[in-house]
């Protein structure tokens, strides 16, 4: 005889019920490996324009764990940073090892990657602007990777932890015993190596466990080339922008509020300075002003470098 429904229910455990629909096992969600791996190749072309010396990047592994602070990934790594999205209900975090801060430095820098062991020195603002740079970058490919799934912009805490590491995500983390999944990724450059770990709230894909439980089928088309001849001709005929910046100056809010009709400002560049010449606010060369006739005019002198942009910007800071 059947049993009936009202005892089946009460002799279930509930609990256990609803805690094993709240986990997640990452081996068995095919979908969230193939984001991860789409997040790690477009955080590699990413990087490819911040970095002088090229970076591997690639997805190693993916595991649960649960946030204990005298936990020894904790006390082994050598710094942390709480992640943000709007998409979660809690804040997740990001660990690396002490070979990450001499990895990434190295290659932003044009350094060797020669087989070394970490200094294991204090960071210097250089060494944080460079972390936080390169962890926006990687942060901006997730964000593009898990696109398909949900829109999951990730956003920085602002703290660079480096010491006492368990305690301090403790004191930001919702509590102990909070459930993550980490995706971890390894960075190479010549003889060095390290692990950068995303600590991602196992909330998040616990909720869209459907849909990363299968992926999606790929459908393979015949591409019309004609169709893609007329696209081709069509781009090249679009109307695209370009300015030429004169000059920039940092002035106060004061002296905004006081300007008038017939007022002259000074500016830094004279004559003979190189202005940035933008397209679609992308900075492709410096060139010099001039006049022909009544028309203003701008030869172009160079080429700008992005690598030399990015370390000026880093040092202005």
């Amino acid at each position: 005889m059947a049993q009936p429904a009202k005892d089946i229910i009460t002799s279930g455990n509930i609990g256990a019920r609803l805690r094993s629909a709240s986990e997640v096992e990452p081996g068995r969600l095919p979908r969230l490996k193939m984001i991860a791996e789409e997040w790690a190749e477009d955080a590699l072309g990413a990087m490819k324009k911040l970095a002088v010396n090229p970076i591997e990047l690639e997805l190693v592994s993916m595991s649960t764990t649960t946030f204990l602070k005298s936990s020894k990934d904790y006390s082994q790594a050598a710094i942390a940073e709480v992640v943000r999205s709007p998409a979660w209900t809690e804040a997740g975090f990001i660990l690396a090892d002490a070979m990450f801060v001499e990895l990434i430095t190295e290659a932003v820098f044009g350094g060797e990657g020669g087989n070394r062991e970490p200094s294991n020195r204090p960071l210097t603002d250089l060494d944080k602007n460079v972390i936080h740079l390169v962890l926006k970058t990687i942060n901006k490919s997730a964000t593009h990777a898990f696109a398909k799934l949900a829109d999951m912009p990730l956003t920085l805490g602002g703290h660079i932890f480096d010491h006492d590491i368990g305690e301090a995500l403790a004191g930001v983390l919702p509590a102990e015993k909070t459930r993550f999944v980490g995706l971890s990724f390894e960075l190479r450059m010549g003889g060095q190596k390290s692990t950068l770990r995303f600590a991602l709230p196992e909330s998040f894909l616990a909720f869209h466990r459907r849909k990363l439980v299968s992926v999606p089928e790929v459908v393979t088309t015949t591409p019309d080339e004609s169709w893609t001849r007329k696209i081709e001709v069509g781009l090249g005929k679009a109307d695209m922008g370009i300015r030429a910046v004169l000059g920039e100056k940092a002035i106060t809010l004061d002296m905004v509020s006081r300007f008038e009709v017939g007022q002259t400002i000074v500016l830094d560049e004279t004559m003979q300075s190189l202005i940035p010449i933008e397209c679609e606010d992308q900075r492709l060369f410096r060139g010099r002003v001039g006049r022909s006739r009544e028309f203003y005019v701008v030869r172009v002198e160079e080429k700008v470098d992005p690598t030399e942009e990015f370390i000026d910007d880093i040092l202005a800071r």
